[in-house]
């Protein structure tokens, strides 16, 4: 099964900074058609990697949890 791969430019200028690429990414990729409301929602906060140190910073996470509470 093939799965959709999304991506941003994650260069910015005056009209818009990473928190709203962000954002924009996630309403682009359907956010609001995977998690509905009353969903038990696990977020990744790393890749998982042993002795690994790549994680997602905290400033973009609040943004994905900020988007995924206001789906309910």
């Amino acid at each position: 099964m093939k799965s959709t791969v999304w991506m941003a430019d994650l260069r910015v200028n005056s009209q818009e900074n990473l928190l709203q690429k962000l954002q924009r990414l996630l309403a682009t990729a359907g956010i609001d058609g995977v998690v509905k409301d009353g969903d038990l929602t696990a977020i990744k906060l790393h890749f998982g990697e042993k002795g690994g140190h790549a994680f997602i910073r905290p400033i973009f996470l609040r943004r994905v949890v900020d988007q995924v509470k206001d789906l309910g």
